[in-house]
């Protein structure tokens, strides 16, 4: 059996378990108010699950609430921020596909790469376009609307592993096995910054929280912290760390969890570059990880929150 888990990301908790189909889970997403998780499975299937154990009957394993994207052999997948639409690319083809959340309809394939489709993602905040990423070289902006293409990001010499919106939708951040990040102008197409340095291929690369800096890790085992406005590095992440899998920033951009090759998850200080805690418990190996903020305590002040992580 396959498990997704919650965890308590200041205690380093386990609160819940959703026991998954058959199927090694590789990618997980939530919807934007932290009520379903989107999981994207080796065997090419994609399922929508509660993360509330009372909606699901007062169990912990969680109800599938869509199984219809099973034969769209998804292997990367996302939510629209208003949870309409589902992004989902299978990995193996040079297209990306949207669908309906609710139905489970394919609404466009996003056709224009020449070789593999590596990440697709929705712009931030009103999930307007959708950004991908190629092996052949090159990232693309498409409506999410339409599923026509806006522009094309052309520049690195290497497969671009992976593509990324600023919170504020104005950059796009590119990753690149050519051991280079690129920041690029949203609205022009044209590349601001590169940040070089990295000793191997860069796998992974989000935002802050507020865009100002960008996280980036390669095979080199050294994350680093660059400023997203001028390209300078602000300092890289202490201690052995393996090739990250996944990284992501906390909502309140003061922790960064990274998912290193080993399977193992670790909470870093985004300040100091220092590990706070680990997250490992001998359950496995894990792939992904995300942050999840609910008014999850009854006894809690009003106005405060609680931050979870899960992890795939």
């Amino acid at each position: 059996v396959h498990r997704i888990f919650c965890w308590d990301a200041a205690s380093g908790e386990r609160l819940r378990t959703l026991d998954t189909a058959p199927g090694h889970v590789r990618r997980g997403a939530f919807s934007a108010d932290g009520a379903l998780v989107l999981t994207a499975a080796a065997d090419g299937s994609a399922r929508i699950w509660r993360t509330d154990a009372a909606a699901a009957g007062g169990g912990d394993a969680g109800v599938p609430l869509c199984s219809r994207l099973d034969a769209a052999r998804v292997l990367l997948a996302a939510f629209s921020p208003d949870g309409a639409q589902v992004l989902a690319a299978s990995g193996v083809e040079a297209a990306a596909k949207l669908w309906s959340a609710k139905t489970g309809e394919c609404l466009h394939t996003l056709r224009g790469h020449t070789s593999l489709v590596t990440s697709a993602t929705f712009s931030p905040r009103c999930g307007e376009h959708v950004l991908t990423a190629s092996t052949d070289g090159t990232a693309r902006m498409w409506s999410a609307a339409s599923g026509e293409a806006v522009y094309e990001f052309r520049g690195h010499a290497g497969p671009v592993l992976l593509a990324a919106s600023s919170p504020d939708g104005t950059k796009v951040l590119t990753a690149s096995a050519d051991g280079t990040a690129k920041l690029w102008n949203a609205r022009t197409g044209e590349c601001m910054v590169t940040l070089g340095g990295h000793g191997g291929s860069v796998g992974v690369a989000v935002f802050s929280p507020t865009g100002s800096q960008v996280l980036t890790a390669a095979d080199d085992g050294t994350p680093r912290l660059w400023c997203a406005f001028s390209g300078r590095q602000c300092l890289a992440f202490s201690g052995q760390i393996l090739s990250a899998r996944s990284a992501l920033f906390s909502p309140d951009g003061m922790q960064v969890a990274i998912v290193s090759d080993d399977g193992s998850v670790k909470l870093w200080g985004a300040d100091t570059g220092k590990c706070l805690t680990s997250l490992a418990d001998g359950y496995g190996v894990y792939t992904s990880v995300a942050f999840v903020v609910r008014d999850l305590e009854a006894d809690m002040p009003a106005g405060q929150s609680a931050q979870r992580a899960w992890m795939c």
